[in-house]
């Protein structure tokens, strides 16, 4: 008598994050799938690695989730987490006044110049160190 046989499936990235990101949304299997208009048993082959998911179900994914593509398909880690945060960061930045984005220019500029320092009394910054010369 051998062992039984078992066929292992590769789990890819996407099949991975799709199920954390349902998990943390505390949605059943069945809850999410209705949400992306299909059925159970697509959803959990998907999330168990033996089917990849098409195109369409990322992006319903994506769109139900709310999530980038960034943050679905690639694997966790370093690279991916600083991906996510550019991501996260674009989208807020958009999302600022045009005044905004201007103040958030001026104090990135004066950050990469070495004059941003953030202000001890507040505990918040950056706040623009100007030298002897007015910059």
């Amino acid at each position: 008598m051998g062992k039984p046989r078992t066929k292992k499936f590769k789990l890819y990235p996407v099949a991975v994050n799709i199920t954390m990101l349902r998990e943390a949304r505390k949605l059943t299997q069945k809850q999410f799938a209705d949400m992306l208009k299909v059925n159970v048993s697509q959803l959990a082959r998907t999330e168990t690695g033996k089917i990849k998911p098409s195109i369409e179900i990322i992006m319903r994914c994506m769109e139900v989730l709310n999530v980038t593509a960034t943050r679905l398909l690639l694997p966790s880690g370093s690279d991916r987490d600083r991906a996510i945060e550019r991501d996260e960061i674009d989208r807020r930045v958009h999302a600022l006044d045009a005044e905004a984005q201007a103040d958030l220019k001026l104090c990135l500029s004066a950050w990469e110049a070495g004059r941003c320092l953030v202000d001890p009394q507040f505990k918040r910054g950056p706040r623009i160190h100007k030298d002897d010369n007015g910059r």
